[in-house]
């Protein structure tokens, strides 16, 4: 059986060297979560559920918003969320409007924290900084594509993609936001848009 990760197969496949150049690079970011369990004492996820509640509004913070974010489970999840409470990093209280609905938060010494450990994949950023930019604009179109791809397989957590918004569209045959009146240049495609409106919730 043929494998990514046989040498062999890699002096043969342009692919399987693809695969496991990605396997390494995403090895690095799994490392660099791990040295903030050092300097903080909390573990992976916890580290990454306080980022992620850092630049996120309040409607994609909940239990099951973490947990396919990051493709774990809600136990996982939960466990987690009590351990954050525990130490004084994150609180939950009854929405005022919604009783049904827990308000997820920071607290300050969450904030704090959060601020602390959110560039923790800086040594990647000073790699690029050395690449030429259409170097990078490739390789973005390249992984944006991937993504896309793997999120139609159900692979991967369902992305705030400029793509798949209510606010996109084509003009011309060139993609345009409704929302900000402007054209996008391949590049300018966004992953992860705050302003992001799920195209088939918004048509239901």
């Amino acid at each position: 059986m043929s494998s990514a990760f046989n040498p062999k197969e890699q002096a043969l496949s342009l692919d399987a060297k693809l695969i496991y150049a990605l396997e390494r690079v995403s090895q690095i970011y799994r490392t660099l979560l791990w040295k903030t369990q050092v300097e903080t004492g909390l573990s992976p996820i916890q580290s990454q559920i306080l980022i992620y509640m850092l630049f996120h509004d309040d409607n994609l913070l909940s239990i099951s918003a973490f947990a396919i974010e990051f493709s774990v489970t809600k136990a996982t999840i939960s466990d987690a969320f009590k351990t954050l409470e525990k130490k004084g990093l994150v609180s939950k209280e009854k929405d005022i409007v919604d009783k049904r609905r827990q308000v997820l938060q920071l607290t300050k010494e969450g904030i704090r924290l959060a601020e602390k450990i959110q560039n923790y994949a800086q040594p990647l950023d000073e790699i690029l900084k050395e690449f030429p930019q259409e170097v990078k604009s490739t390789l973005f179109l390249t992984l944006r594509d991937m993504l896309r791809a793997l999120n139609n397989k159900k692979l991967l957590a369902p992305l705030r993609m400029c793509t798949s918004c209510h606010y996109f569209t084509l003009k011309e045959g060139q993609a345009y936001c409704n929302l900000l009146e402007t054209p996008l240049k391949d590049e300018e495609i966004r992953l992860d848009c705050p302003e992001y409106e799920n195209r088939e919730l918004s048509s239901t």
